[in-house]
């Protein structure tokens, strides 16, 4: 059994429940991604990590289009950024630290 985080920073920021599981999912992978050089962006000399909105639909047991809403609206509120990348998964920096 696996157990993630949730911080308290998720909801002192009015972060919806849904924002806030997606982010724990996400701080949890970003913490095993900073453990490996290969997750290091020289660019934009960050961490970053990968998910699928497929996979991360399937551990929030909703639909690949809620976990794209979800993705817009932490976006537009500054915890995300996702970089496009061609014929690839897309590289999803963290800038907000919970340290």
């Amino acid at each position: 059994m696996h157990f993630f985080k949730l911080y308290a920073k998720f909801s002192e920021e009015g972060l919806s429940p849904a924002e806030q599981l997606t982010l724990a999912f996400m701080y949890d992978r970003m913490n095993l991604s900073m453990n490996r050089r290969e997750f290091y962006d020289n660019k934009s000399h960050a961490y970053f990590i990968t998910y699928s909105r497929e996979e991360l639909a399937g551990k929030l047991n909703v639909s690949v289009n809620t976990v794209t809403n979800i993705f817009k609206s932490l976006k537009a509120k500054g915890w995300l950024i996702i970089k496009q990348r061609f014929n690839s998964t897309n590289r999803i920096f963290l800038p907000i630290s919970l340290k």
